[in-house]
């Protein structure tokens, strides 16, 4: 999927049809900034990006170690872990929606550039 961003093919679809950002607009955009140490564009493209990026490789990185260590998953189940995971990643996209309903409203710089 990023080959395809970086090469201009793929767009997010709301962006493109209704021509307005959606929650998660400008996410690919800020993980790329911050990879430039370009901590403006972070915030004027999402500011929750580079948080994203940090939460999905915390739940890959624990499930490929518990992967390999037992063979299979159970013992994130076993352990709520599966749970706390879950509930962490619907937290931050329960922020991510505040934070876009927030730059609606020329806050935290307005809505993302699509």
């Amino acid at each position: 999927m990023g080959l395809l961003v970086l090469f201009g093919f793929a767009r997010c679809p709301v962006a493109q049809w209704l021509h307005v950002p959606c929650p998660g607009c400008g996410m690919t955009r800020s993980v790329e900034a911050l990879a430039h140490f370009d901590l403006a564009g972070v915030l004027r493209y999402n500011p929750l990006g580079p948080v994203h990026v940090a939460l999905s490789a915390w739940i890959i990185a624990r499930s490929m170690y518990v992967l390999a260590r037992d063979g299979n998953l159970g013992a994130l189940a076993h352990k709520n872990e599966a749970t706390h995971m879950m509930y962490a990643f619907f937290a931050l996209q329960v922020i991510q929606l505040v934070l876009w309903g927030l730059r609606w409203f020329g806050l935290f710089g307005g809505p993302c550039p699509v």
